[in-house]
Formats: C-alpha cells, sequence, structure tokens
C-alpha cells in the first residue's frame, strides 16, 4: 500500500461482493450448534440411530451476541429476526440508533460475553483486534455458550480458545477462518470434537466468485479511462 501510494497506483478492492453468502453461512453455523446436524448426520452413516445421543436444546428466546455489525453483522441481526431470539450487539463506531434500528440491544463487549448463548464475531482484522477473544473474555461466557467465527482466524486467540474448550469452560465452537490455513492435520482445535469447521467458505458462492472476478475487471477499467473506482483503498490519491 505504501509504496503503491508512494507511485501514486490507485489500490482497489471489492468489499461486499459476498455479504450474502457470509450471512447465510453465519446462521448455518449457528444453527448447526442448535440443531448439531453435522454431529447427527456422523452418527447416522457410522449406523447409529440414537436420536438422544446428543442434548439439544430450543433455540427460542435466547439471546445471540454479535460483535461487529458492519454490512455483515447487521446482515446476520435481519436474518436471525425471524427466530425469536434476543439480540445483543457491541461495535464501538457504529452508532446506537443504527443498532436499534437493527433489533438489536447495544452492549458492551464484556456484556455480549457474558449474556449470550452465541456469540458471532463479524470484525476486521487490525491491530487492534488481533487476538481480541482472549482468556478474558472467553473466561466470561457460560459454559452453555457457543462462538461462531467468520471473519478473521487472527481475532480468536487461538490457543485461549483451545485450552476453554478443553476445560469445558464453553460448549463448543464453529469456525470458518483459522490462524494457519489449510490447517495441519493434526491442529486441534480443527478435530475437537466440540469443533466445527469449515474451510473458510463463508465467502462463496457460485455467484459471487464470478462478482468479485468481474467486479476486480471493471476496477481496472475505470481507472484506465480515467472514471472514478468505486471502491479505492489510498483515496487521496484521487485529490491529486
Amino acid at each position: 500500500m505504501k509504496a503503491a501510494s508512494e507511485k501514486g497506483i490507485l489500490v482497489l478492492n471489492v468489499p461486499d461482493y459476498c455479504l450474502d453468502e457470509v450471512a447465510t453461512h453465519t446462521v448455518a453455523l449457528i444453527l448447526n450448534c442448535v440443531r448439531q446436524i453435522e454431529s447427527y448426520g456422523r452418527l447416522v452413516k457410522e449406523g447409529d440411530w440414537a436420536y438422544m445421543k446428543l442434548k439439544l436444546h430450543r433455540f427460542c428466546g435466547k439471546t445471540v451476541g454479535i460483535v461487529g455489525l458492519g454490512a455483515i453483522g447487521r446482515m446476520v441481526a435481519r436474518r436471525l429476526s425471524g427466530f425469536d431470539l434476543k439480540l445483543i450487539g457491541y461495535d464501538p463506531f457504529v452508532p446506537d440508533e443504527t443498532v436499534c434500528s437493527l433489533g438489536v440491544e447495544k452492549r458492551g463487549i464484556h456484556d455480549v460475553f457474558r449474556e449470550s448463548d452465541f456469540i458471532t464475531l463479524h470484525m476486521p482484522l487490525t491491530e487492534d483486534t488481533r487476538n481480541m477473544v482472549s482468556t478474558e473474555l472467553l473466561n466470561l461466557m457460560k459454559p452453555t455458550a457457543y462462538l461462531i467465527n467468520a471473519s478473521r482466524g487472527a481475532v480468536l486467540d487461538e490457543k485461549a480458545l483451545l485450552c476453554a474448550l478443553n476445560e469445558s469452560r464453553i460448549a463448543g465452537v464453529a469456525l470458518d477462518v483459522l490462524c494457519l490455513e489449510p490447517p495441519l492435520a493434526d491442529d486441534e482445535i480443527v478435530n475437537h470434537p466440540k469443533a466445527w469447521v469449515t474451510p473458510h467458505v463463508a465467502w462463496y458462492s457460485d455467484e459471487a466468485y464470478k462478482e468479485l472476478k468481474r467486479r476486480v475487471a471493471q476496477g481496472a477499467a475505470d481507472v484506465l479511462r480515467n472514471r472514478p473506482p468505486k471502491f479505492v483503498v489510498n483515496k487521496h490519491l484521487l485529490k491529486i
């Protein structure tokens, strides 16, 4: 970024091509925690038809905490609004009235982790958010609560998470992102019985993939034709 800016080169991105996919995948991960779909599917393939093998609880009336109420967090809130849940959220950059309009009660980060039955993470990875979900926050969670992450792997301290899982301080975790991708074959979180992991696929659909390629090309074409691109990261260059 620094080198490109020094040379007057615009840097573009496409930050909104897969909002629907990530929000939908997040809700799918939450519902898998609720209904244990993957676990039951595995049991059936192993010839086990014992429907009470796992303990399930009613979703209605639970509290879902949304950490990060940007575009994706807001879409998650809207998708969950029909489940008769209590929605609470944390985002220091989003105005209170915007949060309220989503049917979400704004809370401090510690309150979100303390009160929620399901916590879903939707923040960017910055120096401030790296390892933000640490032992301190994990220790606040209910032992029956689940953590869902479809944002960036490094916002979550994986060593602290593994300890929380091993000590049954939380009920489980559903992850679409990890610090190391793809993970090693012996990764302890990936192989943990209380973890469900998907291969950083939340962004993907055939439509999203095509849209991404098309919009990257469109951004390049806009620059070459001296048209203002839609998303410019180093915006200060537009003033030159």
